[in-house]
């Protein structure tokens, strides 16, 4: 199973702005089409099985670093995507398959707003 993040290019979006963008763009593809699908048999494979986990990391890095490298001093961006996959990464399983009733109750916007400031103190 492979996804295209279609990371969104953050050169483009204001630095203060970086996180709530990514954020947004995360929820955004998650919730449309095939990923939607997808996205929970994947996580559950990851967190079963020491391939999937492998693979899902190899394609958040390989997609990620990328664009982060742009954004971040170069040294910074594989622990940075790293961060950036911890905050995540958290969010699908506990909105999507554990479907727990406060995430799921969460407004787009409240987690955008929320999971963004995460997300932006480790862009910034």
């Amino acid at each position: 199973m492979q996804f295209d993040l279609r990371v969104p290019d953050l050169r483009k979006v204001p630095s203060t702005k970086r996180g709530v963008r990514l954020v947004r763009h995360f929820l955004e593809t998650w919730e449309q089409g095939n990923t939607a699908a997808q996205l929970p048999a994947l996580l559950r494979i990851a967190l079963s099985h020491s391939n999937g986990k492998a693979h899902l990391e190899t394609m958040f890095r390989e997609q990620l670093e990328p664009m982060l490298r742009n954004v971040c001093p170069m040294e910074q961006a594989s622990s940075r995507a790293g961060l950036i996959c911890h905050a995540t990464l958290g969010l699908p399983p506990t909105r999507y398959v554990l479907q727990l009733s406060s995430v799921v109750a969460l407004s787009e916007e409240e987690l955008v707003c929320n999971v963004g400031r995460t997300l932006q103190a480790y862009l910034s």
